[in-house]
């Protein structure tokens, strides 16, 4: 996606990772209670309301969300072109958000500020959302993700 708006042109594209199995969380969650947009509620009937809670999703109802519903996409799918390359320079990691901002600005000259947190959870950790099984099915379908940003599984 990002290569066909960047085209030939001459930017710097950076992106923000976010650990896989966090953001896994995040979005089911974010889908199951917080959405009000008029598409994410009908992906909530389609992809979230048959499961009885997040690990009978994980279980059944993951593969199919990964591959058709927009916040559940590997996040390769929006930084690597068809050619399996990467179409940004810079990656910024979530979990340490600020401070990849900071380098990010001095390195490319800009002004800094302080990131203002919004639209933040209010959830347990996302290790405690997991099991041994669940977590070799995330590693599974967010492989690329795993291997691309570094994250360890």
């Amino acid at each position: 996606m990002l290569a066909a708006h960047r085209g030939k042109q001459k930017i710097h594209a950076f992106c923000i990772s976010r650990n896989p199995y966090d953001r896994l969380v995040s979005a089911y969650y974010y889908l199951k209670e917080k959405t009000t947009h008029k598409h994410d509620l009908l992906d909530r009937e389609k992809f979230i309301s048959k499961y009885n809670d997040f690990d009978d999703f994980v279980r059944n109802g993951l593969e199919k969300a990964s591959k058709e519903q927009l916040h559940f996409l590997p996040q390769v799918f929006w930084v690597l072109n068809s050619a399996g390359k990467p179409e940004i320079e810079t990656v910024l990691r979530m979990e340490n958000l600020q401070k990849d901002f900071d380098e990010f600005c001095k390195i490319m000259n800009l002004r800094n500020y302080k990131l203002e947190v919004t639209n933040a959870s209010k959830r347990r950790s996302w290790e405690e959302y997991y099991n041994e099984e669940t977590k070799k099915i995330v590693q599974d379908i967010y492989h690329d993700d795993f291997d691309f940003f570094d994250y360890p599984k």
